[in-house]
């Protein structure tokens, strides 16, 4: 995917993280957001991209469907709509975005915390389509945000390689 993002490397960076703080077992914001981290141990297949040290950062991650990873993202938007990840507040909205494959969830998401030097501010989407039976979610954020155009040419491009 590196070639359809020009300007990007392959990273070994991974978006935020998925360490939400508020007491949840297996509900939709601990696995939606696992999607920040390494997942859950399932059988994912993941590529991880990067622009710049600040980001953008681009994670794609695919899934079988049947995970219910879409009604999870959609759960996420009323159950998740603001949460602590670590240091840093972040709060969740529906994002308007085209239906791409069969099925598409947009998520955006706003965190900052810290104070002085260590204060951060970043943004980005969440987006999950299905395919078929397979499940394409990409997280683009950076600091202090992405636009969301480029989100879209970027999920397109993953989606057109399913």
């Amino acid at each position: 995917m590196s070639a359809d993002l020009p300007g990007y490397t392959a990273s070994d960076a991974l978006p935020q993280d998925a360490q939400i703080t508020q007491a949840t077992t297996e509900g939709p914001c601990e696995r939606v957001f696992d999607r920040f981290g390494t997942g859950d141990g399932a059988p994912d297949t993941s590529a991880s991209f990067e622009a710049s040290a600040t980001g953008p950062f681009v994670v794609q991650t695919l899934t079988q469907a049947g995970a219910g990873e879409l009604q999870l993202a959609r759960r996420a938007i009323d159950d998740c709509a603001r949460f602590r990840s670590d240091d840093l507040t972040v709060t969740v909205q529906r994002a308007t975005f085209p239906t791409l494959g069969d099925e598409t969830v947009a998520l955006k998401l706003a965190a900052g915390g810290g104070v002085g030097d260590d204060a951060e501010t970043l943004s980005g989407y969440l987006v999950v389509v299905r395919v078929k039976d397979t499940v394409c979610t990409v997280v683009n954020y950076g600091m202090p945000g992405v636009d969301v155009t480029d989100t879209e040419t970027v999920v397109r491009k993953a989606v057109r390689k399913l």
